[in-house]
């Protein structure tokens, strides 16, 4: 674990913005920029938006716990408090990111509320996907194209990208591509393995079969003979 600290709120932004941290433990009493001033510019910045905030204070009036949790903030811990609670309610983030990336890698739905756990988030994801949907049947479809589209640089596109998701870009659309195939081989039975294969961009059948087979442990006339259900 590498743990980076900063004097005051201000200089948090600063290091949070530039070395994109997985977790955020702030205080709510800081100079320059308190904790709850701090959790609202870190939740309206799209490159930070994604990353937990637990917030500590040493009030607990019901009203003040609220305007933390309104401004964002992923949890609220009030002082005094024991370290191993603390130790384990941020590790359970991290977790339930980790839990929730899994869940959309699996299921067929690409619903961008099953991963993005806030506005910017959703609004990010379902761009990707709408965009991987368009040139699905593209063999070219690449992180190129999508930084293009999305006009966002490849750094800090990789970045979100792999925070959010737990993917790079090549294996979302990759993911995008077979999880489509799952569906329509659950639900057009008329649809062959060949014209599938080239509706989704793959530039061989075999490498489709292996494609699907890597994800989904079967081959794509497999899955569909059997319908092998995926996790909802």
């Amino acid at each position: 674990m590498h743990v980076l600290e900063a004097n005051n709120g201000k200089i948090g932004y600063q290091i949070a913005v530039s070395k994109h941290p997985d977790l955020i433990l702030s205080d709510v009493m800081m100079p320059e920029m308190n904790g709850n001033e701090l959790c609202t510019k870190l939740k309206s910045n799209f490159e930070t938006c994604h990353i937990p905030v637990v917030l500590l204070t040493a009030q607990t009036s019901l009203e003040q716990n609220l305007d933390g949790l309104k401004r964002g903030a992923d949890d609220y811990i009030t002082k005094p408090f024991n370290v191993n609670i603390l130790v384990t309610r941020c590790s359970n983030l991290l977790m339930s990111r980790k839990v929730l990336q899994e869940k959309f890698s699996k299921q067929i739905d690409n619903s961008a509320f099953t991963i993005a756990t806030n506005e910017l988030d959703q609004a990010f994801i379902e761009k990707i996907i709408s965009i991987v949907e368009a040139h699905i049947s593209d063999e070219k479809l690449d992180v190129d194209l999508l930084c293009s589209e999305m006009a966002i640089g490849r750094r800090v596109f990789f970045y979100k990208m792999k925070s959010i998701t737990g993917q790079t870009p090549n294996d979302f659309i990759q993911n995008i591509r077979l999880k489509k195939a799952a569906w329509i081989l659950q639900n057009v039975p008329d649809k062959t393995i060949s014209e599938l294969s080239e509706e989704l961009g793959y530039n061989s059948v075999s490498y489709f079969g292996k494609c699907f087979k890597a994800k989904f442990g079967v081959l794509p006339s497999e899955y569909r003979n059997n319908k092998i259900e995926t996790q909802e």
